[in-house]
């Protein structure tokens, strides 16, 4: 077995440019600092969503490198997330936005994990949990508002506030709630009735002699584009790894704040590169891989990379897709494999075996985004990243 030292480096791997993530980070709090006429004075935490393997970026290293960044919180999906997070040497509070059972809880509570609760059900969980530890329990409300997932109805608040009143195991921390509809619409029509309705319901809380430490409902898009959703906590995870949640929030955020020149305020944190396996000639006439989907009509160079859809290289991308090997874009031929990839580099000078490819990235003057792909394969950015392989390493540079 070879040791660190005889190791070589990658076939396939994922970059992560620090500098990019701690810009977005810089840039993601100073616009909280930005006081407008329906924004709060105050200028909100910041809770980095590190959820799915950190959008794909790698919980671990992402963990790693926010952890020198000052930030207060991060949000997970699962308490799996949260105990790899504390692995990774995360030491402050870590917000669960996904279901714990309630089988769990007392092993999240030894983590310090503060979850998200919205039945009856979870609370009475936690309240024994936190009385067998003999201590309190932190828990963030979340309220339905309109996107009909997670979250207590406000015709349940009620009751649940009465029986919060006899926990006193319980704290409640923070109340939230999420946006059905911020990023594909420049009308923020429904949004506002959202809003409206956290608004009551906070409202009915505070009647109830609960004025919770942190408000919170603002993601990427709503804090990009909707400041008056900041309260007391932003939580960030596409804009934080450099992308704009959709083309429309990119023109809102211009609209609102024309003095701030929304191209290269974030900056995408990951590449996803290669080595060149194989170089070959194909023969005008002969197919390239399954299905014989492609036929040269002339002579081609071609090369081999061992990259494919077991890595998150989506099998759409088959013939429509692009590497960049030299600063220059060369097209995918052929499907796309479990484990390879095959494309035209005819025109690629001094193409070499185990030179670099980059599927997701820059090289030279060109550039693949994941919204590039993304718009090829009939999604949206979060998923071409998100399903990026999670056996891939993961290199800080």
């Amino acid at each position: 077995m070879l040791n660190d030292s005889q190791m070589t480096l990658p076939l396939a791997w994922i970059e992560l440019d620090k500098q990019a993530l701690w810009h977005n980070v810089s840039f993601l709090r100073s616009l909280s600092a930005i006081v407008t006429d329906d924004s709060n004075s105050s200028t909100p935490l910041l809770c980095a969503a590190i959820k799915a393997n950190a959008y794909g970026h790698g919980l671990r290293e992402i963990t790693s490198l926010l952890k020198k960044q000052q930030v207060e919180y991060i949000a997970v999906h699962s308490l799996a997330e949260a105990a790899e997070a504390r692995k990774a040497g995360w030491t402050e509070r870590i917000l669960c936005v996904g279901y714990i059972q309630r089988a769990d809880s007392e092993q999240a509570l030894g983590l310090n994990v503060e979850p998200t609760i919205y039945n009856l059900e979870n609370l009475r969980a936690w309240a024994a949990a936190a009385d067998k530890q003999k201590t309190t329990a932190l828990v963030h409300l979340k309220i339905e508002t309109g996107a009909n997932r997670q979250g207590i109805s406000p015709d349940e608040l009620t009751a649940f506030v009465q029986e919060l009143a006899g926990l006193p195991q319980i704290i409640l921390r923070g109340v939230s709630t999420h946006f059905a509809n911020i990023e594909d619409t420049t009308d923020r029509g429904f949004a506002r009735l959202q809003l409206k309705r956290f608004r009551r319901a906070l409202a009915a809380l505070e009647q109830n002699g609960l004025k919770p430490e942190l408000r919170h409902c603002a993601s990427s898009a709503a804090h990009l584009v909707f400041p008056e959703t900041r309260f007391d906590m932003i939580r960030c995870g596409i804009a934080l790894y450099g992308h704009w949640p959709s083309k429309e929030t990119f023109l809102s955020f211009q609209h609102r704040y024309p003095k701030l020149n929304g191209a290269g305020r974030l900056q995408p944190v990951l590449s996803l590169k290669c080595r060149i396996a194989q170089i070959k000639t194909i023969k005008k006439g002969d197919a390239v891989g399954y299905g014989l989907t492609f036929r040269a009509e002339r002579k081609l160079k071609a090369a081999v990379l061992p990259v494919g859809y077991s890595d998150g290289l989506d099998r759409k991308l088959s013939n429509i897709g692009h590497a960049l090997i030299g600063g220059q874009r060369v097209r995918i031929i052929g499907r796309v494999t479990m484990n390879n990839t095959v494309v035209d580099v005819t025109e690629v000078r001094d193409v070499h075996i185990e030179q670099t490819a980059t599927l997701i990235g820059v090289d030279g003057d060109e550039k693949i985004r994941a919204e590039d792909i993304a718009s090829l394969i009939g999604t949206i950015q979060y998923e071409v990243l998100a399903r990026l392989g999670a056996h891939l390493p993961r290199l800080i540079v």
